[in-house]
């Protein structure tokens, strides 16, 4: 085998060997690409789960700031409801009691009338009683004046 055989043959083996390393690039770049491609698609998939979390997420907090608002007017309510209620309830104790005052302010004006009634009728008597003892006094006086 001459020198240009020889050339030609480790030309034909780096033409090979160069053939295989292009092959094996062109496989790497491709296999890159499938690699990038799907790591894209995967990126793409995390970032509609992000959003996705993020919307649930927004629902949640709206769920919750409903619920707290519903919970807050309902406490609103029964606390309005409550005060109507002590207020009513005041109400009606302030009205039995003025009641019961009146009640109580009309009996002791029969019983200071009785009282006084009562008074009266005890001078009358005690005059006439002071009286009639005065004249049994008299009589007796004049009885014993006439025994001796």
């Amino acid at each position: 085998m001459n020198n240009i055989e020889l050339y030609e043959l480790q030309l034909k083996k780096l033409k090979q060997a160069l053939d295989a390393k292009q092959h094996q690039l062109e496989s790497a770049e491709h296999e890159h690409k499938l690699q990038l491609t799907k790591l894209h698609e995967h990126t793409a998939q995390l970032s509609e789960d992000l959003k996705h979390m993020a919307q649930m997420r927004e629902l949640e907090l709206a769920e919750a700031k409903l619920h707290y608002d519903n919970l807050t007017d309902k406490m609103a309510r029964e606390t309005a409801r409550m005060l109507e209620s002590d207020r009513n309830s005041h109400e009606m104790v302030q009205r039995k009691m003025r009641k019961e005052l009146s009640d109580r302010a009309v009996e002791v004006e029969r019983l200071s009338h009785r009282i006084h009634k009562s008074a009266e009728d005890n001078q009358v008597e005690y005059e006439y009683l002071r009286d009639d003892k005065e004249r049994l006094e008299l009589a007796m006086l004049e009885l014993e004046g006439r025994l001796r």
